[in-house]
């Protein structure tokens, strides 16, 4: 799955170097090179706390989610849709999904962090943010995914696109929630999962972005598609 930007951890490629590669034509990138710089920063804190956890998925995880999207996959191929097409769609989802509730927590930190330390880069993360909510409300109230992917996937991203725009709303007064037709309890749920972490922001340990992964991951019941590993 294609992202804008990403850091390589030096040791996760054998290497003795962090790369971070970046799309120069993204709108706001100088903005996304900050955030991978915050990534890697949050690791290395968390490496000295002996806190630090590896996101993992593998073969097992792939299959339950595999497993659930069955039906979606067989509707798709009832339809006429290419089977190598339909497999590569929803590997494509399960990536998708496990980069969302991986990152979606700990982006909220990232950005908080760069917004009050940074405000020079405010421009960048204004325009990089607000690209990126039209992103995931496109990807959210689209009928066609919307038709064709299993329901709780489909609520699980847009409570976690809501918790973004809750957010964006506070740095910059720029209010995108009705944008994605949320339901009343949709709102509620996003509020929720904000609050929980404004709970840990003013106070966050090294490595305690982790634990509220992982209380996400099972309030919207994506726990099963990844598991965490403790750094040795």
């Amino acid at each position: 799955m294609k992202t804008n930007a990403k850091i390589e951890v030096a040791e996760n490629y054998n290497r003795s170097y962090h790369n971070l590669k970046y799309n120069q034509g993204y709108p706001g990138a100088w903005h996304l090179v900050m955030h991978e710089l915050v990534h890697l920063d949050f690791i290395l804190e968390a490496r000295k706390a002996n806190s630090n956890k590896l996101f993992t998925s593998n073969e097992s995880h792939r299959k339950a989610f595999m497993d659930i999207t069955k039906p979606a996959r067989m509707k798709l191929q009832k339809s006429g849709r290419d089977l190598n097409s339909i497999n590569g769609f929803f590997e494509s989802l399960f990536t998708g999904m496990n980069l969302q509730i991986y990152n979606t927590p700990i982006d909220l930190f990232i950005e908080e962090k760069l917004f009050n330390e940074y405000p020079d880069l405010r421009p960048y993360q204004f325009t990089s943010l607000f690209y990126l909510i039209g992103q995931g409300i496109k990807g959210t109230t689209n009928k066609t995914i919307i038709n064709y992917t299993p329901p709780g996937i489909v609520q699980a991203s847009k409570l976690l696109n809501l918790v973004n725009a809750l957010q964006f709303r506070d740095l910059y007064g720029v209010d995108f929630l009705n944008e994605f037709q949320p339901a009343h309890n949709e709102l509620d749920t996003a509020a929720r999962l904000y609050e929980e972490f404004i709970e840990y922001r003013d106070d966050r340990e090294p490595g305690e972005e982790y634990d509220l992964v992982d209380h996400w991951a099972k309030d919207l019941k994506l726990d099963k598609y990844f598991s965490f590993k403790e750094e040795k």
